[in-house]
């Protein structure tokens, strides 16, 4: 048999491998679904398709690389493969939307969530109707005051003088809930750098882009707060999904972070471009798996249920 013959029949092989462990994963995540939903434990969000969005997962796994530019459906794990699409899927995610996005951590693929989709989860959870941030520079008239815990902003006027120096202060955010209410979060720059340390201070989009970055640091921030105030009993399963660190430590934060920039293109500027929307700070919020159980009477240590 010629090279070029056995070559053909390795690739024939290839796609019929990679054709049964699609059916295998998006079957098995499909029904932990539909279990999850039939025991009351899961809430969908309207118009939201999961078949859809598993689908549509599945097409970008299959162009996704790791580090090495090995193809992730190859060297990840099919249970990390199953527990990131459910991860996705519970939290209500759309990868065509950018809402999210795959990375491979060694053999284990985890899913990541993008400023988009933190805006989505928190518009779910968290009774929030949208959030508007704005780059404070020297020279600008900026105000706010904070009455029990909550901030308000009270003024900001900015100059094309002001805004040409480039000299970055700070950055805040307004969010504006369902019921009228507002919520502002306000961060120095030097905060904003120190929580940009934390995950490891080299994404080039920082530089490059320092205002747009720290305003999705900001949001970021604000909206991951107001995801986790909420005390939906149903939504246990969603906040421990929401809320797993799949990073344990700044200098794995690192290497990551090199991945997304080099992988993955999702925040849209306004003059065309496009850079990678990185928000992750290294700020870490924790759910304890007992505070889950007792919210939900689940057991999560056993994993997704594959």
């Amino acid at each position: 048999m010629s090279q070029a013959a056995e070559k053909s029949i390795e690739k024939t092989a290839g796609k019929r491998e990679l054709a049964k462990s699609k059916n295998e994963v998006l079957e098995s995540t499909e029904n932990r679904i539909a279990q999850l939903v039939d025991d009351g434990m899961l809430h969908l969000p309207p118009n939201y398709s999961a078949a859809n969005a598993l689908r549509a997962a599945w097409l970008i796994l299959q162009e996704t690389q790791d580090r090495n530019k090995k193809p992730v459906l190859e060297v990840c794990t099919r249970a990390s493969i199953a527990n990131s699409l459910l991860s996705m899927v519970i939290q209500g995610l759309d990868p065509n939307r950018n809402q999210c996005y795959f990375i491979a951590h060694g053999p284990q693929l985890t899913l990541r969530r993008s400023y988009f989709g933190t805006l989505a989860l928190a518009k779910r959870l968290g009774g929030v109707k949208d959030a508007y941030s704005e780059v404070i520079y020297e020279g600008d008239e900026f105000e706010f005051e904070t009455e029990r815990g909550r901030k308000k902003i009270v003024r900001h006027k900015q100059t094309l003088d002001s805004i040409a120096k480039g000299k970055i202060l700070g950055a805040y955010v307004v969010v504006e809930f369902e019921d009228d209410r507002e919520d502002a979060e306000v961060m120095p720059m030097v905060e904003i750098q120190k929580a940009w340390s934390k995950g490891g201070g080299n994404n080039p989009a920082r530089a490059e882009f320092p205002g747009e970055m720290a305003k999705r640091t900001v949001i970021n921030r604000a909206l991951k707060r107001h995801i986790n105030s909420s005390d939906d009993a149903h939504l246990g399963l969603v906040l421990h999904y929401a809320n797993r660190n799949e990073v344990d430590d700044a200098e794995d934060e690192i290497e990551v972070e090199s991945r997304e920039t080099a992988n993955r293109e999702v925040l849209a500027i306004d003059d065309g471009k496009t850079i990678d929307v990185d928000t992750e700070t290294g700020e870490v919020i924790d759910v304890e798996p007992s505070a889950v159980e007792q919210a939900e009477g689940l057991d999560f240590s056993a994993g997704p249920g594959f």
